[in-house]
């Protein structure tokens, strides 16, 4: 397979390029999205503009995909696309949103954070407390400590408070 060769080989220009040509041509998806994960894999930023367009493709295979190369990439120029993204239809497009927020450790998207920890799902809700655990900031005290009254099962509360002892420490 081209794209396996063109990672091996590092040729992040010629995934890209690889990546382009299998839009165009409407490729098999599990193509796309793998082209997507080996970019992330690779580390290269000259992905980020690329993987970020996937973040609006019609298939939410390739939108996680793109989402979770994002975090591996690190890049906060794709911050407002990763907010963005947290409002998406898939969760697990949400979640990996989420957590590549965490991974770039970006205060700005605290706020949209904290919102998300509200939702009714608690893998999501658990994302975003995981996040914001890795950003690190001192402003998600309060919003963890409101998740940890509300949450009734035992894994949920000891995860959000391993969550909180993180967030101690850093601070």
């Amino acid at each position: 397979m081209r794209v396996r060769a063109l990672a091996k080989s590092r040729d992040v220009e010629g995934l890209i390029e690889e990546l382009a040509s299998l839009r165009e041509e409407g490729e098999i998806l599990s193509v796309r999205a793998s082209a997507a994960r080996l970019l992330g894999e690779i580390g290269d930023r000259r992905a980020t503009p690329h993987l970020v367009a996937l973040l609006r493709d019609p298939n939410d295979l390739v939108r996680t995909a793109a989402a979770a190369a994002l975090g591996q990439l690190g890049d906060a120029a794709a911050l407002p696309d990763l907010i963005r993204a947290l409002d998406d239809a898939s969760p697990l497009v949400t979640m990996w949103s989420a957590s590549s927020l965490g991974r770039i450790r970006d205060p700005t998207a605290i706020e949209a954070l904290m919102r998300l920890m509200e939702s009714d799902d608690w893998p999501i809700r658990r994302s975003a407390a995981e996040a914001l655990g890795e950003i690190g900031d001192p402003r998600a005290a309060s919003a963890l400590a409101e998740l940890a009254k509300k949450e009734h099962g035992f894994w949920q509360r000891r995860i959000i408070r391993r969550i909180q002892k993180r967030l101690r420490g850093a601070s």
